[in-house]
């Protein structure tokens, strides 16, 4: 199962070469390997590749139009893996996550930068208008699980609650979670850098090959998340210096190398 990447769509907008590089060639060096020793491969790729500029539900047949770094590796990615597929006889089946939550999820992503930084008694500022697919991690897992049980290779398949929230949304259930005001809403104009406000996902293709289904609620997951966070303050406390900066910088993005 080929996780390795660099996922951070905002890190991909400041140093796309690092982002391109090492998602591109980690999945040549892991297709290479896996056709040598006649090992199936799973690709997870991502729903960023849809880009999330038309206000539509996506599924596995949608047009791929990504507006980001990120996105970009993950379409090439996507099609490298094809290639391997009809020339080498590569077993292999493409899943796209969409935006997973949860435990141990460093807070230079939104739901756990929320959390942690409302535990620290601040806000966080919100493009309150953007609408996301939130799964939690659980249910992911779950989702691979049955996939790898019953593999149909050459498919591609959305992880998806196959609801969506705005960040608006979110912000207001964690609020009344912690009893803060979590977030400070501003609206979308003409974004710095452009991100698709509407990255609303389907399910149905997972849900009828497999027979997973979500179990954790948005509000349930939420509460959990929060929890873990409220208990395990000693694992993101030592990160509060980057935690605490600006997102209009790329200084707040945490270095997964370093762990800076």
């Amino acid at each position: 199962i080929h996780l390795a990447a660099w996922p951070h769509v905002d890190f991909s907008y400041y140093l796309p070469h690092i982002c391109l590089e090492n998602n591109i060639m980690s999945l040549i060096h892991i297709a290479q390997f896996s056709q040598r020793n006649d090992i199936p491969l799973i690709l997870a790729s991502s729903v960023e590749v849809y880009g999330g500029k038309e206000n539509c539900q996506y599924d596995e047949s949608s047009p791929l139009s990504p507006v980001s770094s990120y996105g970009v590796s993950k379409k090439v990615c996507e099609e490298i893996l094809q290639i391997y597929m009809a020339q080498f006889s590569l077993r292999a089946i493409t899943v796209r996550f969409t935006n997973l939550y949860g435990r141990y999820q460093l807070p230079d992503r939104i739901i756990p930068r929320v959390i942690t930084r409302a535990l620290l008694g601040h806000t966080t500022d919100i493009e309150s208008s953007f609408e996301r697919d939130f799964l939690y991690i659980d249910d992911a897992v779950k989702a691979v699980e049955k996939i790898i049980r019953n593999p149909k290779y050459g498919s591609i398949y959305n992880i998806s609650s196959g609801q969506h929230q705005s960040i608006h949304e979110i912000t207001d259930i964690l609020s009344k979670i912690s009893g803060f005001p979590c977030a400070i809403d501003k609206e979308s104009k003409q974004a710095k850098m452009p991100r698709g406000e509407h990255l609303k996902i389907s399910n149905r293709k997972l849900i009828s090959d497999t027979g997973w289904h979500p179990q954790v609620r948005i509000s349930e997951g939420l509460y959990k998340t929060f929890l873990w966070y409220k208990q395990n303050r000693s694992w993101w406390h030592p990160l509060r210096e980057t935690l605490l900066k600006d997102r209009k910088t790329p200084n707040y993005i945490y270095d997964y190398v370093t762990n800076k």
